[in-house]
């Protein structure tokens, strides 16, 4: 991480064999539930990234509707942006990602239509960013209104600016011009997500392509870089070479160790990460307050529906679907079961027994 200029760096160890157990039902409170009303032509919504204000929940789905769901605090859906086609506020390919600025405004990129839309709270067009000069694999917002981009194999004009094949640029609101901030020695022809950028309140994450650290931005300049530990147990430790094949991936699932980082959240209470060891979702949680720490595939002892976290202040917000509420009801007789739902918060029960509607986000804050 040299090439980025002076920074502080934090370092945390992780033992990926090593599971803690979840928080016990004393040590969180389940403050609010929001169950979301969902159109009934839609059978299901696909998590890949939640997004939460004070009036808006924004749920992107790339992987069954391609589309961006934006409710209010009730569950209403508002809003649903993702219309293919070529005009106006269309995508040629589907809403990759997205960010909300300061002004509510969500910033939603189509990687293969080569922009950035941007859209009010309401879900009119504002403007539209062309980023074809630059083709991005993934791409992030600083507090400042501008982009942060990420390029596996270069950008348009890389060559011409002597600048190297694989780079993480800062350019102006209007994609106009640009910064280098890194720059790696070769191209990356995959990554573990297509999303590398997270952001929280005035930060900025940034995660490399199968590395072990994250590159904390606040504004547009790098505050810190977090280092995880993993014993040597990473793919780019111990087989760094095969990160440059372009035709063979089959290490991606042949691999034992630690496949990369996958996910990064940070607030002044809580770090939040997901990594992918033995081809699974690993979340390891560090509370800032107490220095607890929970490693493993699960957060919370007992029964755990969640399958996606998202982490706000203090609090925890975790996504349930409908399809895994389906699945707790068939076990509900079992012995384990129950066991479990022992050790579970009343609100799992009522979850379960369905007096609690699914999909729903549940806010959890840690003590």
């Amino acid at each position: 991480m040299s090439q980025i200029g002076k920074h502080k760096t934090e370092q945390y160890t992780i033992n990926p064999k090593v599971y803690t157990g979840g928080f016990k039902n004393t040590q969180y409170s389940i403050d609010s539930i929001c169950s979301l009303n969902i159109p009934d032509d839609i059978i299901e919504i696909g998590i890949d990234k939640i997004s939460v204000t004070d009036d808006r929940i924004f749920i992107l789905d790339t992987r069954i509707t391609n589309k961006l769901y934006v409710f209010d605090n009730n569950g209403n859906l508002k809003t649903t942006i993702g219309e293919r086609g070529k005009a106006k506020g269309e995508f040629i390919g589907k809403p990759d990602d997205f960010f909300v600025d300061k002004k509510k405004r969500m910033h939603v990129f189509d990687m293969i239509g080569h922009k950035i839309i941007v859209f009010d709270k309401n879900g009119s067009v504002d403007k539209e960013v062309e980023t074809s000069d630059y083709f991005p694999l993934s791409f992030g917002l600083t507090s400042n209104n501008n982009y942060m981009m990420y390029f596996s194999v270069g950008h348009k004009n890389a060559e011409k600016e002597k600048e190297a094949p694989s780079s993480l640029l800062l350019l102006d609101p209007d994609c106009k011009n640009h910064k280098q901030i890194m720059a790696s020695d070769g191209d990356l022809y995959c990554s573990v997500s297509i999303r590398t950028f997270y952001k929280d309140d005035e930060r900025l994450s940034f995660i490399p392509p199968f590395s072990d650290s994250v590159i904390v931005f606040r504004n547009d300049s790098v505050e810190k870089v977090v280092l995880f530990d993993f014993g040597g147990k990473i793919l780019s430790k111990e087989m760094p070479e095969v990160l440059n094949q372009q035709d063979d991936y089959s290490f991606m699932s042949n691999y034992k160790g630690v496949l990369g980082l996958n996910r990064y959240h940070e607030t002044d209470s809580l770090i939040y990460l997901e990594y992918i060891y033995q081809d699974q979702g690993i979340s390891w949680l560090y509370n800032k307050k107490n220095g607890q720490v929970v490693n493993g595939t699960n957060i919370f002892e007992g029964i755990n529906p969640y399958s996606y976290y998202f982490i706000d202040g203090n609090q925890i917000i975790a996504y349930v679907d409908t399809e895994t509420v389906k699945q707790l009801q068939q076990y509900y007789n079992n012995k384990s079961f129950q066991e479990n739902l022992k050790k579970s918060p009343q609100q799992m029960k009522d979850l379960v027994e369905g007096k609690i509607k699914a999909p729903a986000l549940f806010f959890i804050t840690i003590k």
